[in-house]
């Protein structure tokens, strides 16, 4: 259905009406006069006893779809892109990494689209030997399930790691813009360093001394977690629990260095239960000088 208004006033319009999920769309195009664009296609739809009305048509059916569909489950397992990936998952995998290639794409849908509603007028493009109209276009929830996210799988055999890949564009575009952000991320973060960090790192001799007795005292904590246990913790963490022998934690709290970072608990010998506790240090680079060890063996 199409017809002309108001062809005396500045203001021109042409009414055309689209079916949809069973519903009539009244589409208003707007010319103005010597056929110039009029921002925006009002559309118009009987819901029960109510009238909507919309500025582009792709809003409109957002809004039915959502009547129709309800709330969506919004969690990450709940999106159908994640569960096809999740399907073609090789057999074995320890990792999972996601791109959410699917948002990225239905944004750029979800933004095309109504901008093409907006500016381009299907009576406005003559001579061209397919009539392009736009308001014919689906909503982004329809067009979501077709648009997918990468997918990067990790499968370890001890020996080797082989990274398995799916991708709806390919790995080279992802990974070029990726890549791209990364060195441009490091490039900042190289020439911040260089501004922020002086040569040589100068600590005072009283954060030293509470760097040196915090190591301590994880240490003692761990080997009277050993005489405890006849085994030494997993991680730190495990001193805040009780000690069986005096129903009293190991550690009310796991203490971080002076410089914020948390120490580093490492079993060097099984057999001998030997371990250390390390603090970075000031530079918070791993094995330089200013790094500060207690040792111990429970055995």
């Amino acid at each position: 259905v199409c017809e002309e208004i108001g062809k005396s006033e500045r203001l021109m319009a042409s009414r055309r009406v689209i079916e949809w999920h069973g519903k009539r769309l009244h589409v208003i195009d707007l010319v103005g006069v010597g056929r110039k664009v009029v921002p925006f296609t009002p559309t118009i739809c009987f819901v029960g006893n109510r009238m909507l009305v919309t500025l582009v048509p792709h809003a409109m059916k957002e809004i039915l779809l959502r009547q129709e569909m309800g709330t969506a489950n919004a969690g990450l397992g709940g999106q159908e892109d994640v569960r096809a990936l999740l399907a073609a998952a090789p057999k074995g995998h320890s990792s999972f990494g996601y791109l959410d290639l699917q948002a990225i794409l239905n944004l750029a849908y979800d933004t095309a689209v109504p901008a093409l509603q907006t500016i381009v007028k299907p009576n406005l493009l003559g001579g061209l030997p397919v009539r392009l109209d736009w308001a014919q276009l689906p909503a982004a929830r329809s067009m979501r399930p077709y648009f997918r996210s990468l997918g990067a799988f990790c499968v370890s055999d001890g020996k080797s790691v082989r990274i398995s890949i799916h991708s709806p564009i390919g790995i080279l575009v992802p990974v070029a813009a990726i890549g791209g952000a990364a060195a441009v991320f490091m490039g900042k973060k190289s020439m911040a360093t260089q501004i922020a960090m002086p040569t040589t790192v100068e600590v005072a001799p009283e954060t030293s001394a509470e760097a040196r007795s915090n190591a301590d005292a994880l240490r003692d904590a761990v080997l009277a977690y050993f005489q405890a246990k006849s085994k030494l913790p997993e991680g730190l963490g495990d001193l805040t629990g009780n000690n069986p022998k005096t129903a009293s934690p190991y550690l009310t709290t796991v203490p971080l260095d002076p410089w914020g970072f948390g120490f580093v608990y490492t079993v060097t010998d099984v057999a001998t239960a030997a371990f250390e506790v390390r603090s970075w240090g000031a530079d918070g680079m791993p094995k330089t000088e200013d790094d500060i060890v207690a040792t111990g063996a429970g055995k």
